[in-house]
């Protein structure tokens, strides 16, 4: 009986402070539909088509209050596009860093915005010289802002919805033409909080 009531203890102490702890971590996956608005120098669009890509990563959340919270992910995601002008479809891997201020709307929605900084680190296209190419003079880093919902479906699960636009124009020197896009994505994740 002693033995029980020290175990029952000891697991009451660490529910008390799993409710004071004012942090949490999450393992996070999800998909996102990408494309990549190629453009020439002259302004002149060429034409793309958008891929769907994965990612997956672990996160952080911080309560600031009942309202705010602030959340920092650290993603691999495959982003994918198909530039129509020279045939090709490219895949570009990105570590990727969003971080947001999220605001509690009720016990299921919240409303997540914030900025989110991307470092590529490796591209492929339809055959390795083309991969190889695209990469050596591809621009490294992609920065932008994300927002969207997320939906609670219980009290350790969640899905997001969230845009993403690109702020900067990365460069590329490819076949011999300068040509900039900025990426633009739609994508749902599902987070799991341990």
């Amino acid at each position: 009986m002693l033995g029980f009531l020290s175990v029952f203890q000891i697991s009451q102490g660490q529910e008390e402070d799993e409710a004071k702890r004012n942090y949490d971590f999450h393992l996070l996956v999800g998909s996102s539909v990408s494309d990549t608005y190629f453009s020439f120098t002259n302004e002149t669009e060429s034409d793309t088509e958008p891929g769907v890509g994965i990612s997956v990563g672990i996160g952080t959340a911080l309560n600031l209050s009942k309202t705010f919270y602030l959340t920092l992910d650290y993603v691999l995601r495959l982003r994918r596009s198909k530039d129509i002008y020279f045939d090709n479809n490219f895949n570009l891997y990105y570590l990727s860093f969003p971080g947001a201020l999220n605001i509690r709307v009720n016990k299921i929605l919240d409303i997540a915005f914030g900025p989110q900084v991307e470092i590529i680190i490796f591209t492929n296209g339809n055959d390795r010289k083309d991969g190889e190419m695209f990469s050596h003079s591809l621009e490294h880093r992609n920065l932008g802002i994300h927002l969207g919902p997320i939906i609670h479906l219980s009290e350790k699960s969640s899905i997001a919805l969230k845009y993403f636009a690109g702020l900067n124009n990365i460069g590329i020197n490819y076949e011999g033409l300068y040509r900039e896009f900025r990426i633009k994505s739609f994508g749902l994740r599902y987070s799991y909080r341990f």
